[in-house]
């Protein structure tokens, strides 16, 4: 399966326009649809630019620089759950 990156707007009826032409032989498609978020007015007046994400170690030197620019997962990630989805898209179980 083939991958493709368009932009699209969904109009007052719900339905998706894709905005730009696409070079696909007439067919069905599957389509993943992502949603930019916009932000409203309270969020965009209260970031902080110079918040500051606590450094993280490691016991091996060689990673001793990777974490720090890292961000932590966040408590709702089930990464077993992750891991299984990859092998089940991988391996096409």
């Amino acid at each position: 399966m083939q991958a493709y990156k368009v932009n699209g707007k969904i109009d007052e009826t719900g339905r998706l326009i894709v905005t730009e032409a696409i070079a696909l032989h007439p067919g069905e498609v599957e389509v993943i649809l992502l949603q930019v978020p916009v932000p409203s007015e309270n969020e965009i007046k209260q970031t902080d630019p110079q918040v500051e994400l606590p450094k993280r170690g490691s016991s091996v030197q060689a990673f001793q620089g990777l974490f720090e620019k890292t961000s932590p997962l966040a408590d709702s990630m089930d990464t077993d759950e992750a891991k299984w989805a990859y092998l089940k898209e991988k391996y096409d179980l």
